[in-house]
């Protein structure tokens, strides 16, 4: 198993254990939550070394959620890198709410690998993977 600790935020339960499964074939283990609340929540509790943060969700969409993530980091919080997922938005909006980078969906094992690599270069990653 990996030595990073990610949360992955989507409001789709089908698209969780999706891209869940995806992180765990990379051999990540994954918090999840299922609204933008329950991902600052999570944040609260517990330092991530990557988020993937869907954008368009119900309670606390993607971009609020990563700003008050940011928030919590300007009071001393580990800053966490934060990728935004979704198929609606732009990644200029995503990029300033915060988030540090972007993918559309349907994303790939590829392109989640490629992400986990460039932000968390140290990752011990499945690197083999394929689905």
């Amino acid at each position: 198993m990996t030595n990073i600790r990610v949360l992955l935020v989507d409001d789709s339960n089908i698209v969780r254990m999706v891209i869940a499964k995806q992180l765990e074939v990379l051999g990540l283990i994954t918090d999840t939550a299922a609204d933008g609340l329950l991902a600052v929540e999570a944040a609260k509790a517990k330092d991530y070394d990557l988020i993937f943060m869907d954008v368009m969700m119900p309670n606390l969409d993607g971009m609020e959620a990563t700003k008050q993530i940011r928030a919590l980091e300007k009071d001393g919080k580990k800053r966490t890198i934060i990728v935004g997922v979704t198929g609606y938005t732009n990644r200029t909006d995503c990029i300033n709410s915060g988030m540090d980078d972007f993918l559309f969906k349907p994303v790939t094992i590829q392109q989640l690998k490629d992400a986990i690599l460039l932000w968390c270069p140290d990752a011990a990653l499945n690197v083999a993977a394929q689905l």
